[in-house]
């Protein structure tokens, strides 16, 4: 009779396991298809991310030749001589394109950075999902493994 009942409860005890065990399979499972949408988003965002960065540092560089040639213009303008050496509107306007212009440049350059550092964050965040992803798929084996250990194994 005590065998019988040790045997039944055994039993028992086997079963709620094993149903367990089917349930957390059941999670894990769910929680890496989660995984593996936020990983494709990701992938899309630092995709997206890395080609805004191209386009802001393209910007950024062709703003070089506008300043070469504002400043440029304003050499020959003060290699004026004589009378024509004069501070007029001409003057004025090369002196503010040349700041709007700097400043045009800095944004971008700040902007790149920033961009810089997003994509990094990102990255991060990817590789610790794909940990996370791979704990996952190692937690499942070890449960259907696990599942399949008997007491009489």
């Amino acid at each position: 009779a005590l065998i019988d009942d040790a045997k039944i409860r055994v039993d028992k005890d086997e079963t709620e396991v094993d149903v367990k065990l089917q349930l957390r399979v059941g999670d894990v499972e769910f929680w890496r298809g989660e995984l593996d949408n936020k990983l494709a988003q990701l992938k899309d965002e630092i995709e997206e991310a890395s080609n805004l960065k191209i386009r802001v540092d393209n910007e950024a560089r062709s703003c070089s030749e506008p300043i070469n040639i504002t400043q440029q213009c304003m050499t020959y303008r003060t290699g004026r001589q004589g009378c024509d050496l004069i501070r007029d509107d001409v003057d004025n306007n090369l002196d503010r394109e040349l700041d709007q212009l700097k400043m045009s440049q800095g944004m971008l350059g700040q902007t790149s950075q920033q961009v810089a550092e997003q994509i990094r964050l990102l990255m991060k965040c990817k590789f610790l999902i794909e940990k996370d992803h791979s704990e996952k798929e190692m937690a499942v084996q070890v449960d259907e493994v696990t599942k399949g250990i008997k007491v009489t194994s």
